[in-house]
């Protein structure tokens, strides 16, 4: 499957039919432009409240990542996905995981695929991914409350 955007975020919604997670405008905008613009999308994102590692429908293809543990093996016996990606300890690891897992995607897509990073946890694919030439979208929400 060709790629027209790679859309890299911390968490998307099951495309099954399922919802309950954040983002779900995300989602809209994506299967807007695989259904009705004919593009075909790939999302990187991290694996939170056990969706699937991997979903395909109309174009559009998720692909998810566990979140990385600290260097122990674990964060905290009740921690939940969300709780994990955003500790202090682990804040930094997550950004660089998924900044590394885009990456690799985007090598297997045709040159210069542009990439939207939605969300301040994908600030290192963002980067990396203007270092390497790409084009980017950046859409950095939260940033303020983050800062204050």
């Amino acid at each position: 499957m060709k790629t027209d955007i790679i859309f890299i975020t911390g968490d998307f919604p099951s495309i099954s039919g399922e919802s309950g997670s954040e983002g779900i405008y995300f989602y809209d905008v994506a299967r807007h432009l695989c259904e009705e613009a004919g593009m075909c999308i790939q999302v990187v994102a991290f694996r939170i409240d056990g969706k699937e590692y991997f979903e395909e429908k109309n174009g559009l293809s998720v692909r998810r990542f566990d979140i990385p543990v600290n260097d122990g093996g674990h964060v905290g016996l009740y921690a939940s996905d969300i709780e994990l990606m955003y500790s202090h300890r682990m804040y930094d690891k997550a950004v660089s995981a998924l900044a590394s897992h885009a990456v690799r995607i985007a090598e297997s897509c045709k040159k210069n695929t542009p990439a939207w990073c939605h969300g301040i946890e994908t600030s290192g694919a963002a980067m990396e991914f203007r270092k390497r030439g790409y084009p980017v979208v950046a859409v950095a929400h939260y940033l303020m409350a983050q800062e204050l």
